[in-house]
């Protein structure tokens, strides 16, 4: 996986108050209707892919997480142009906030999220991370 280029995100885990939830962001400079995304972003060259989860996580939402392993992908998908994977990753230390380039970073039930998914709230590839980690049928 190292040099190819991905886009990594993460479903955190272990927030305290949050542990039935997910997070979810919306990006400030992406265009309306704004979708609803896991955080996490792309890899500069040559970065190891659990890197750029932890870089990306603490950029965008200002917590730091346990660096993920291999095994903690729960969802990978080829795309023509990149490598698209999703982490289950640990909260460390640290507060959500929203970054520079946040516009909104907020927590969901999987109830929630169902709902979102069905009306079409949430970035496609990352609406099946999300399923496939739910157990959405």
């Amino acid at each position: 996986m190292m040099g190819q280029s991905m886009a990594v995100y993460g479903i955190v885990q272990g927030i305290p108050e949050h542990e039935k939830h997910i997070l979810l962001i919306q990006d400030k400079n992406k265009p309306e209707p704004r979708m609803w995304k896991l955080p996490g972003g792309k890899n500069e060259s040559g970065e190891w892919p659990a890197l750029v989860v932890v870089r990306e996580i603490s950029e965008e939402i200002g917590i730091v997480i346990h660096q993920p392993l291999d095994t903690d992908i729960i969802f990978k998908k080829a795309e023509t142009s990149h490598l698209f994977a999703v982490y289950a990753v640990r909260h460390y230390q640290g507060n959500v906030k929203a970054g520079a380039e946040i516009e909104r970073a907020e927590f969901f039930t999987a109830d929630q999220i169902k709902l979102m998914i069905r009306n079409n709230q949430i970035l496609p590839r990352h609406a099946m991370a999300l399923i496939k980690h739910l157990g959405i049928i």
